[in-house]
């Protein structure tokens, strides 16, 4: 006679295959949650928003909102460049969330790039990626800010979007003291970025009626099968 637990264990094995298949097929690919790149990931060159100035770091914030899903936060596309290029150029890209038309105190997560930036010269920029660690979850319906930070002593730039977006908000070089009352650059074109992400998995009636229909079916074959061994 079969163990008890090898035969429960032997059938439930294909349910559980099955099942995790449908549930977790979403987080395969990552998706676009958010973009202003143009066609082929093109954008102005030439053009861009000051982030530090040699003196400076002027933490440059641009906002977005997330719709129909959440997401786990995989990755973040831009382009930067710098005034004097160097080996040791360092950009930092965070999300944060919204506060009140403003970012919060505090970043979901920050990722910093370190390497030699492509010359503000009017030549387009090679895009850069930003990989996310944490995968902070971005939720639907909520906005949240991206904000470029540099150096004070580097001369970065945020290089300009082609799809005509617009706004953006930036500090007075300190950090946290936002110029927003008024904004005065709400209708002025913004950094070229992506924000990309995994979808948060939620199971649709279909997955769950196939997971309890499974599992109904695995315990009654087990039960079926247990009593004709005995």
């Amino acid at each position: 006679m079969l163990p008890k637990l090898f035969v429960l264990r032997s059938l439930i094995s294909p349910v559980l295959i099955v099942s995790g298949l449908a549930l977790c097929s979403s987080l395969l690919k990552a998706d676009v949650i958010y973009s202003n790149f143009d066609s082929a990931y093109s954008y102005s060159d030439g053009s861009g928003v000051i982030v530090a100035d040699g003196s400076k770091d002027y933490s440059v914030a641009e906002e977005l909102t997330v719709f129909t899903n959440n997401y786990d936060l995989s990755s973040i596309e831009f382009v930067a460049s710098s005034q004097s290029p160097d080996p040791s150029n360092t950009v930092s890209v965070s999300i944060y969330a919204d506060n009140g038309g403003v970012p919060a105190a505090t970043a979901l997560e920050t990722i910093t790039l370190t390497g030699q930036l492509a010359p503000f010269n009017g030549s387009l920029s090679p895009v850069l990626t930003a990989t996310s660690l944490t995968t902070p979850e971005l939720y639907s319906g909520l906005s949240y800010w991206l904000v470029m930070d540099g150096a004070p002593s580097e001369s970065l730039v945020w290089d300009l979007n082609s799809t005509g977006t617009s706004g953006y908000l930036e500090t007075d070089g300190t950090a946290g003291n936002w110029v927003d009352s008024p904004n005065p650059y709400t209708s002025e074109t913004n950094g070229v970025f992506e924000i990309d992400g995994s979808i948060v998995p939620t199971p649709e009636p279909q997955a769950w009626l196939l997971i309890a229909g499974g599992l109904a079916l695995t315990f009654c074959l087990a039960r079926r099968r247990q009593q004709r061994l005995a």
